[in-house]
């Protein structure tokens, strides 16, 4: 980097993201960084995190912090996080920038200096550090540790009593299921918006999941985003019928995850089941009462997805969903208004374009290993393309409304998780552990 000054001028400049133009210049600025420059580069990436939704931006920024030597990054981190915490109020918009310290890959060496950091801030900013990370903690198992190793306390893990086994009329597969789940991994995936998929689901939440609790938003995502409209009445009558102790479980375990998506099913139980008495038959999904919109907004708006505009392009999207979730512990969310697929708890290896501000196709948006974006590109200028935003740091887009190839995008999406995934996930393929380079794809 030439110019320090003038970079930070830019990036400053460019960090409300308040345009197209704003994107690509800010894109390009966090690309040219290469991790040798001073630390206050580093403050001037953390500073520029202030858009509320970066439509994919701040992915080129995880990677520019993370090129810095972690012993630097880890200082510098502790140093600006409360400050960051305090000005996003947004969870993961900081947790991912700091991720890689807690698990076991790349980064894991950041997390002594990140703590001997923090526990030298001042006491305010250590309050503010810790209940972020408890709040992180919450879903994620492996920064439990973490929150009193803040209070430099050595933190050992409980040993939770053996959970019950399952009825012994269960089938095999979900007693497979279960066991999956209560060791943290995921074990179900939604192939189908028909009720034969509710038993199952519903049966699972009746067992404490143990260790594996945070399982059960991932569990019941569909039921509250894809297929809300139509199962949501199903999903509340099998709830209904349960036992009191079951339902209790179900309840509970729900509300651990998410209190809003507990308290709109006991709404709905509650509501539901008065109109049943009233008219003798079951009601559809309750509307909000006043005493509870901001919970009901929190889920519907965050998680409902966007419509595709023809009917060929709600089958486009089935059949990528379709790839994109065969991978191992792969899952959908929401991000950035798009539907977009993440390696586990990991980061995403594929993100949707649906028209997204106008675009003239539908697409899906892959991060790529170096130079896979110009080789793709340069084969097949129709087919593929640099997106915006991600561009910069080597995102490939695929076009899906002009008769893909199907086996190549399914290629490609699989050499996108390979590159994200962490070595367990990537172990886990069914057809061995590396993906062939994603530029030999272009050449069908």
């Amino acid at each position: 980097m030439r110019n320090i000054t003038a970079w930070k001028a830019r990036l400053k400049r460019t960090a409300r993201l308040a345009s197209g133009r704003d994107f690509e210049e800010f894109a390009a600025a966090v690309a040219e960084v290469r991790g040798n420059e001073p630390d206050d580069v580093i403050d001037a990436l953390l500073e520029a995190v202030r858009a509320p939704e970066d439509h994919g931006a701040y992915e080129g920024l995880h990677d520019a912090l993370w090129r810095f030597p972690e012993a630097r990054l880890a200082t510098a981190l502790a140093r600006r996080l409360p400050a960051l915490i305090r000005r996003m109020n947004k969870h993961d918009q900081v947790l991912r920038f700091v991720s890689p310290m807690f698990g076991e890959g790349v980064g894991r060496d950041a997390l002594p200096p990140f703590l001997a950091a923090a526990r030298a801030l001042p006491s305010k900013d250590r309050a503010t550090l810790r209940r972020a990370v408890s709040g992180w903690a919450k879903e994620h198992e492996e920064i439990e540790s973490v929150v009193g190793a803040l209070a430099g306390k050595k933190v050992e893990r409980e040993v939770e009593d053996a959970p019950p086994p399952p009825p012994a009329t269960w089938p095999k597969e979900w007693r497979g299921a279960l066991a999956k789940l209560r060791s943290g991994m995921h074990a179900v995936t939604w192939k189908t918006s028909t009720v034969k998929e509710l038993p199952r689901i519903v049966a699972l939440l009746t067992q404490p999941l143990g260790r594996g609790w945070r399982e059960a938003e991932a569990l019941t995502n569909p039921l509250y985003i894809s297929f809300a409209k139509k199962l949501w009445p199903d999903f509340v009558d099998a709830v209904r019928a349960l036992d009191d102790d079951d339902r209790k479980t179900l309840l509970s375990q729900l509300a651990r995850v998410d209190r809003a998506r507990a308290e709109r099913l006991r709404e709905s139980l509650v509501s539901s089941g008065a109109t049943r008495t009233a008219r003798g038959r079951r009601s559809r999904a309750p509307k909000a009462g006043a005493s509870t919109v901001r919970a009901r907004a929190q889920i519907q708006t965050s998680y409902e997805p966007p419509r595709a505009r023809r009917g060929s392009d709600e089958a486009t999207i089935a059949r990528l969903r379709k790839i994109c979730l065969a991978l191992p512990e792969a899952n959908e969310r929401i991000s950035h208004g798009e539907p977009t697929w993440f390696a586990a708890k990991g980061k995403a290896f594929a993100m949707l374009d649906n028209h997204h501000h106008g675009a003239p196709h539908l697409s899906v948006w892959l991060p790529m290993p170096p130079g896979a974006q110009a080789l793709l590109v340069e084969a097949d200028p129709e087919r593929f393309f640099r997106p915006p935003y991600v561009g910069p740091s080597g995102w490939v887009g695929v076009v899906l409304d002009r008769r893909p190839d199907w086996k190549n995008v399914a290629a490609l999406v699989r050499d996108a998780f390979v590159h994200v995934a962490t070595r367990k996930l990537i172990a886990q393929l069914t057809d061995g552990a590396n993906a062939r380079p994603a530029h030999a794809s272009s050449s069908s």
